[in-house]
C-alpha cells in the first residue's frame, strides 16, 4: 500500500481519488450503486473503504464502510445487495458490524467502528 500511495501522489491524492470511488453520479450505468464507481458487491471491492486506513484517515473507512452498510444492506428477504458466493456479503457485513475488516492472507485487520 506504501508504493501505491506514493505512486499516486501521496496520501492527500491518494485520498481524494479514492473518494471518487464513492461519489454519486460518476459512473453512469451502475444505478443499482447510486451511479458510483465503486461495486460494493464484487468481492474485490470489499476492501476499497477500509483502505483509507492507510492514509491516516480512518474517519473515510468508517464513514464509506458505513454508507454502503446501511445502504445496501437489510433484514428483509432480499437483504443483501447482489448474490452471495459462498457467503462472502454475510461476512462482510459481519465484519463490518464487529468493527474490523481481515486483510486477505495477512493477519492484519483495519479498524473501522462497531
Amino acid at each position: 500500500m506504501a508504493k501505491m500511495i506514493e505512486w499516486s501522489g501521496g496520501p492527500e491524492t491518494f485520498t481524494r481519488r479514492h473518494e471518487t470511488l464513492f461519489q454519486p453520479g460518476i459512473k453512469p450505468g451502475n444505478e443499482g450503486f447510486n451511479n458510483t464507481i465503486l461495486n460494493p458487491t464484487n468481492e474485490p471491492s470489499f476492501t476499497s473503504p477500509y483502505l483509507f486506513n492507510y492514509v491516516k484517515r480512518q474517519d473515510l473507512s468508517v464513514k464509506c464502510s458505513r454508507n454502503i452498510a446501511k445502504s445496501y444492506y437489510n433484514t428483509g428477504v432480499q437483504g443483501l445487495p447482489d448474490n452471495s458466493d459462498a457467503d462472502a456479503m454475510q461476512t462482510w457485513i459481519l465484519w463490518n458490524m464487529i468493527g474490523l475488516h481481515p486483510m486477505t492472507g495477512q493477519t492484519t485487520f483495519l479498524i473501522g467502528s462497531p
